[in-house]
Protein backbone atom coordinates (compact mmCIF):
# COMPACT_ATOMS: atom_id res chain seq x y z
CA UNK A 1 0.00 0.00 0.00
CA UNK A 2 1.63 3.29 -1.04
CA UNK A 3 0.23 6.99 0.35
CA UNK A 4 1.28 10.01 -2.06
CA UNK A 5 0.94 13.60 -0.59
CA UNK A 6 0.03 15.96 -3.95
CA UNK A 7 0.88 19.07 -2.11
CA UNK A 8 4.17 18.52 -1.24
CA UNK A 9 4.92 16.20 -4.41
CA UNK A 10 5.92 13.20 -1.63
CA UNK A 11 5.06 9.22 -1.61
CA UNK A 12 6.11 6.98 0.83
CA UNK A 13 4.43 3.18 2.26
CA UNK A 14 4.03 5.04 5.70
CA UNK A 15 0.64 5.78 6.70
CA UNK A 16 2.21 8.69 8.68
CA UNK A 17 2.71 10.82 5.85
CA UNK A 18 -1.26 11.43 5.59
CA UNK A 19 -1.45 11.36 9.18
CA UNK A 20 1.82 12.31 10.90
CA UNK A 21 2.68 11.41 14.08
CA UNK A 22 0.39 8.20 13.49
CA UNK A 23 -0.02 5.30 16.31
CA UNK A 24 -2.01 2.19 16.60
CA UNK A 25 -5.12 2.47 18.12
CA UNK A 26 -5.90 5.77 16.46
CA UNK A 27 -9.78 6.59 15.67
CA UNK A 28 -10.25 8.40 12.27
CA UNK A 29 -14.03 9.30 11.29
CA UNK A 30 -14.92 9.89 8.10
CA UNK A 31 -18.00 11.85 7.33
CA UNK A 32 -20.13 10.68 4.61
CA UNK A 33 -23.75 12.61 3.14
CA UNK A 34 -24.56 9.62 1.65
CA UNK A 35 -23.99 6.02 2.16
CA UNK A 36 -21.69 5.54 -0.80
CA UNK A 37 -19.60 8.28 -0.72
CA UNK A 38 -16.57 7.41 2.07
CA UNK A 39 -16.20 4.60 0.27
CA UNK A 40 -15.93 5.74 -3.31
CA UNK A 41 -14.23 8.97 -2.01
CA UNK A 42 -12.02 7.32 0.96
CA UNK A 43 -12.14 4.02 0.69
CA UNK A 44 -8.63 3.44 0.25
CA UNK A 45 -8.17 5.52 3.17
CA UNK A 46 -10.21 3.48 5.40
CA UNK A 47 -8.85 0.68 4.12
CA UNK A 48 -5.60 1.84 5.17
CA UNK A 49 -6.70 3.03 8.78
CA UNK A 50 -8.04 -0.80 9.50
CA UNK A 51 -4.65 -2.30 8.24
CA UNK A 52 -2.66 0.21 10.21
CA UNK A 53 -3.82 -0.19 13.49
CA UNK A 54 -6.38 2.62 13.44
CA UNK A 55 -10.10 1.78 13.52
CA UNK A 56 -11.98 3.87 10.96
CA UNK A 57 -15.50 5.40 12.02
CA UNK A 58 -18.26 6.37 9.09
CA UNK A 59 -21.33 8.59 10.41
CA UNK A 60 -23.35 8.90 7.13
CA UNK A 61 -25.94 11.76 7.14
CA UNK A 62 -28.62 10.72 4.56
CA UNK A 63 -30.77 8.19 5.76
CA UNK A 64 -31.24 6.91 1.67
CA UNK A 65 -34.74 6.83 1.87
CA UNK A 66 -35.54 8.84 -1.03
CA UNK A 67 -33.07 6.08 -3.32
CA UNK A 68 -35.62 3.65 -4.23
CA UNK A 69 -36.18 2.63 -7.99
CA UNK A 70 -39.70 0.61 -7.33
CA UNK A 71 -42.57 1.56 -5.34
CA UNK A 72 -42.38 -2.03 -3.91
CA UNK A 73 -38.71 -0.93 -2.41
CA UNK A 74 -39.79 2.25 -1.15
CA UNK A 75 -40.83 0.55 2.53
CA UNK A 76 -37.40 -1.18 2.80
CA UNK A 77 -35.12 1.09 1.00
CA UNK A 78 -33.95 2.62 3.96
CA UNK A 79 -33.22 -1.07 5.80
CA UNK A 80 -31.59 -2.53 2.57
CA UNK A 81 -28.88 0.09 2.46
CA UNK A 82 -28.16 0.43 6.00
CA UNK A 83 -27.30 -3.40 5.88
CA UNK A 84 -25.45 -2.90 2.27
CA UNK A 85 -23.40 -0.42 3.62
CA UNK A 86 -22.63 -2.52 6.95
CA UNK A 87 -21.19 -5.19 4.35
CA UNK A 88 -19.37 -3.19 2.00
CA UNK A 89 -17.27 -0.97 4.81
CA UNK A 90 -17.12 -4.20 6.02
CA UNK A 91 -14.97 -5.17 3.44
CA UNK A 92 -12.45 -2.31 3.70
CA UNK A 93 -11.93 -3.34 7.90
CA UNK A 94 -15.03 -1.24 9.64
CA UNK A 95 -16.15 -2.71 12.44
CA UNK A 96 -20.16 -2.86 13.07
CA UNK A 97 -20.50 -1.34 15.91
CA UNK A 98 -23.45 -1.64 18.44
CA UNK A 99 -26.57 0.32 16.59
CA UNK A 100 -26.99 3.80 18.36
CA UNK A 101 -28.93 7.08 17.37
CA UNK A 102 -28.49 10.61 18.32
CA UNK A 103 -30.82 12.99 19.37
CA UNK A 104 -30.20 17.01 19.94
CA UNK A 105 -32.76 19.04 21.19
CA UNK A 106 -32.66 23.10 22.22
CA UNK A 107 -35.38 24.69 23.80
CA UNK A 108 -35.68 28.77 24.65
CA UNK A 109 -38.60 30.06 26.76
CA UNK A 110 -40.42 32.75 24.66
CA UNK A 111 -42.58 34.06 27.74
CA UNK A 112 -42.17 33.54 31.79
CA UNK A 113 -43.32 29.98 32.89
CA UNK A 114 -44.27 28.54 36.07
CA UNK A 115 -43.35 24.76 36.04
CA UNK A 116 -43.25 21.19 38.34
CA UNK A 117 -40.86 19.74 35.99
CA UNK A 118 -38.62 20.43 32.87
CA UNK A 119 -36.72 17.56 30.89
CA UNK A 120 -35.96 15.82 27.74
CA UNK A 121 -33.67 12.79 28.59
CA UNK A 122 -36.17 10.14 29.61
CA UNK A 123 -36.33 6.43 29.01
CA UNK A 124 -39.67 4.41 28.98
CA UNK A 125 -39.48 0.98 28.93
CA UNK A 126 -41.74 -2.07 29.58
CA UNK A 127 -41.13 -2.73 32.98
CA UNK A 128 -40.63 -7.12 32.04
CA UNK A 129 -37.77 -6.06 29.97
CA UNK A 130 -35.36 -4.75 33.20
CA UNK A 131 -34.22 -5.54 36.29
CA UNK A 132 -31.50 -3.21 37.13
CA UNK A 133 -30.64 0.41 37.22
CA UNK A 134 -26.32 1.33 36.24
CA UNK A 135 -24.95 4.40 35.90
CA UNK A 136 -21.43 5.92 36.02
CA UNK A 137 -21.34 8.20 39.22
CA UNK A 138 -18.74 11.26 38.57
CA UNK A 139 -16.17 10.15 40.42
CA UNK A 140 -16.32 7.52 37.99
CA UNK A 141 -17.45 4.18 39.98
CA UNK A 142 -20.20 2.16 38.65
CA UNK A 143 -23.80 2.12 40.56
CA UNK A 144 -26.24 -0.61 40.31
CA UNK A 145 -29.34 -0.82 41.95
CA UNK A 146 -32.31 -3.38 41.95
CA UNK A 147 -35.03 -1.39 39.86
CA UNK A 148 -38.07 -1.83 42.29
CA UNK A 149 -40.09 1.13 44.15
CA UNK A 150 -38.56 2.07 47.28
CA UNK A 151 -41.51 1.85 49.61
CA UNK A 152 -42.56 5.65 50.97
CA UNK A 153 -41.43 7.41 47.80
CA UNK A 154 -43.52 9.17 45.39
CA UNK A 155 -44.54 8.27 41.70
CA UNK A 156 -43.09 4.36 42.08
CA UNK A 157 -39.58 5.92 42.50
CA UNK A 158 -36.81 3.31 42.74
CA UNK A 159 -33.68 5.47 42.93
CA UNK A 160 -32.16 9.36 42.67
CA UNK A 161 -28.77 9.75 40.68
CA UNK A 162 -26.98 13.29 40.53
CA UNK A 163 -27.36 15.35 37.38
CA UNK A 164 -25.09 15.29 34.55
CA UNK A 165 -24.19 11.61 35.03
CA UNK A 166 -22.03 10.54 31.70
CA UNK A 167 -24.46 7.73 30.83
CA UNK A 168 -27.22 5.71 32.98
CA UNK A 169 -28.85 2.45 32.13
CA UNK A 170 -31.29 -0.23 32.42
CA UNK A 171 -30.01 -3.84 32.46
CA UNK A 172 -32.08 -6.93 32.02
CA UNK A 173 -29.08 -9.41 34.24
CA UNK A 174 -30.67 -12.40 33.12
CA UNK A 175 -31.26 -12.16 29.27
CA UNK A 176 -27.68 -10.06 29.50
CA UNK A 177 -28.71 -6.66 27.97
CA UNK A 178 -29.52 -3.29 28.56
CA UNK A 179 -30.30 0.18 27.51
CA UNK A 180 -28.64 3.36 27.81
CA UNK A 181 -28.32 6.97 27.43
CA UNK A 182 -25.00 8.56 26.66
CA UNK A 183 -24.50 12.24 27.50
CA UNK A 184 -22.43 13.87 24.71
CA UNK A 185 -23.47 17.76 25.27
CA UNK A 186 -25.65 19.88 27.23
CA UNK A 187 -25.72 23.39 28.23
CA UNK A 188 -28.44 25.76 30.05
CA UNK A 189 -29.11 29.43 30.58
CA UNK A 190 -31.71 30.67 33.12
CA UNK A 191 -31.46 34.63 32.59
CA UNK A 192 -32.49 36.99 35.36
CA UNK A 193 -34.06 34.10 37.24
CA UNK A 194 -33.56 34.54 41.27
CA UNK A 195 -32.84 31.84 43.71
CA UNK A 196 -31.84 28.27 43.25
CA UNK A 197 -33.30 27.91 39.60
CA UNK A 198 -32.29 23.74 39.15
CA UNK A 199 -34.54 22.84 42.10
CA UNK A 200 -34.34 18.37 42.45
CA UNK A 201 -32.11 18.62 39.39
CA UNK A 202 -31.14 14.96 38.72
CA UNK A 203 -31.55 11.57 37.63
CA UNK A 204 -34.50 9.31 38.86
CA UNK A 205 -35.34 6.15 38.05
CA UNK A 206 -39.06 4.93 38.67
CA UNK A 207 -40.64 1.24 38.52
CA UNK A 208 -43.93 1.72 39.87
CA UNK A 209 -45.25 -1.42 41.09
CA UNK A 210 -49.00 -1.27 39.56
CA UNK A 211 -47.74 0.07 36.53
CA UNK A 212 -46.44 -1.76 33.33
CA UNK A 213 -43.15 0.61 31.54
CA UNK A 214 -39.77 1.54 33.70
CA UNK A 215 -38.83 5.11 33.37
CA UNK A 216 -34.85 6.60 33.72
CA UNK A 217 -35.30 10.56 33.85
CA UNK A 218 -32.72 13.41 33.53
CA UNK A 219 -34.50 16.53 34.90
CA UNK A 220 -33.39 20.10 35.11
CA UNK A 221 -36.47 20.88 37.39
CA UNK A 222 -38.28 18.70 39.00
CA UNK A 223 -40.40 20.00 42.06
CA UNK A 224 -42.97 17.31 40.73
CA UNK A 225 -40.79 14.76 42.35
CA UNK A 226 -41.76 15.10 45.60
CA UNK A 227 -45.04 14.65 47.46
CA UNK A 228 -44.47 18.18 49.48
CA UNK A 229 -43.82 20.26 46.31
CA UNK A 230 -45.71 18.00 43.47
CA UNK A 231 -47.57 21.09 42.89
CA UNK A 232 -45.05 23.83 43.50
CA UNK A 233 -44.75 26.25 40.71
CA UNK A 234 -41.02 27.12 39.95
CA UNK A 235 -40.25 30.25 38.05
CA UNK A 236 -39.12 30.21 34.74
CA UNK A 237 -38.06 33.40 32.90
CA UNK A 238 -38.32 34.43 29.15
CA UNK A 239 -34.87 33.60 27.59
CA UNK A 240 -33.98 30.40 29.67
CA UNK A 241 -32.30 28.58 27.24
CA UNK A 242 -31.39 24.42 27.04
CA UNK A 243 -29.59 22.35 25.23
CA UNK A 244 -28.61 18.29 25.13
CA UNK A 245 -27.24 15.91 22.79
CA UNK A 246 -27.63 12.28 24.00
CA UNK A 247 -26.78 9.15 22.20
CA UNK A 248 -28.72 5.65 23.34
CA UNK A 249 -27.35 2.18 22.69
CA UNK A 250 -28.47 -1.02 22.58
CA UNK A 251 -25.69 -3.71 24.31
CA UNK A 252 -24.92 -7.54 25.10
CA UNK A 253 -24.77 -7.04 29.18
CA UNK A 254 -21.03 -8.82 30.24
CA UNK A 255 -17.72 -7.60 30.92
CA UNK A 256 -17.00 -5.98 28.23
CA UNK A 257 -20.08 -3.37 28.29
CA UNK A 258 -19.22 -0.86 30.34
CA UNK A 259 -15.60 -0.53 28.41
CA UNK A 260 -17.77 -0.06 25.79
CA UNK A 261 -20.25 2.24 26.51
CA UNK A 262 -16.94 4.64 27.40
CA UNK A 263 -15.20 3.99 24.61
CA UNK A 264 -18.52 5.01 22.39
CA UNK A 265 -18.67 8.26 24.51
CA UNK A 266 -15.36 9.03 23.81
CA UNK A 267 -15.41 8.74 19.90
CA UNK A 268 -18.87 10.37 20.05
CA UNK A 269 -17.53 13.26 21.95
CA UNK A 270 -13.97 13.56 20.77
CA UNK A 271 -13.08 11.80 17.38
CA UNK A 272 -9.22 11.46 17.48
CA UNK A 273 -8.88 12.68 13.98
CA UNK A 274 -11.33 13.61 11.21
CA UNK A 275 -10.85 13.47 7.32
Amino acid sequence: MEFIDFSALKRSRRIDLIFPDWKKGENVTFYSPHDDDAVLGAGYLIQAVSENGGRPFIIVFCRGDAGYSTAKAKATIVATRKEEAIRAYGELGVEKDAPYFVSETRMTVEKDLGVIALRNDEMVLYKKLFDTLIYKDRQGEIVKRPLIELPGRPFGLAHVAPANLEWVGLVNSVEKYGFFSIRLAEASANLEAAGDFSHNAGTYFYAPSDGEYVYAVRAYLYTWADYMTSTQLTFLPQGSFFYEKNAYVLFPWDDKTIPALDELARKLKNPLRVF
